[in-house]
Parts: C-alpha cells; structure tokens; sequence
C-alpha cells in the first residue's frame, strides 16, 4: 500500500488545503484530518497502520491542528497518536 505515491500529490494538496482553509484560520478555526489505526477505514481508505512516522510528518507539514484517530475494524489497537507522537520527537 502506497498512501501518496508521488511527493508532488502531496505538496499539490497542502497546497489546496492551505489556500481552501486559510480563510477559516484567520477567523481562529481549526484544521482538523482523520485517520484510522487499521489498514483500512470503514470507508475503506487506507489508514495509519505502518505509516504512523509518515502520517505524522505530513500532518505537521499540512499545518494540521487536529487528528482524530479511530479503530473502525478493530485490527490494531495500539494508540496510533502516541506512536505519531514518537515519532515527531527526534
């Protein structure tokens, strides 16, 4: 499973993103993502699962303020925000 495949995908995004949403964070809102601790959401989009240092990083370079994490299928039930957390802290 490859979640951006191609680095440019990602940039090109964030950069959608800052420009949709930087009207809200002026007015003080937040930008808030969802993720899964599985492989899988319910949705069926791929979730944290082995990309928990990856996710973490674009969320911070997406200047995410929140996350919230779900175990929709019940796979993994390790705290995916603790090993995000860890692996921020180099």
């Amino acid at each position: 499973m490859i979640k951006f495949p191609e680095p440019l995908l990602s940039i090109l995004f964030f950069r959608f993103v800052s420009s949709l949403f930087h009207p809200f964070w002026v007015k003080g809102l937040k930008f808030g993502i969802y993720t899964d601790r599985g492989y899988w959401t319910c949705a069926g989009r791929p979730g944290s699962a082995e990309f928990e240092e990856v996710d973490a990083k674009t969320f911070v370079q997406w200047e995410v303020d929140y996350v919230k994490t779900d175990a929709s299928l019940g796979k993994r039930w390790e705290n995916v925000g603790e090993r995000m957390e860890r692996s921020l802290e180099v």
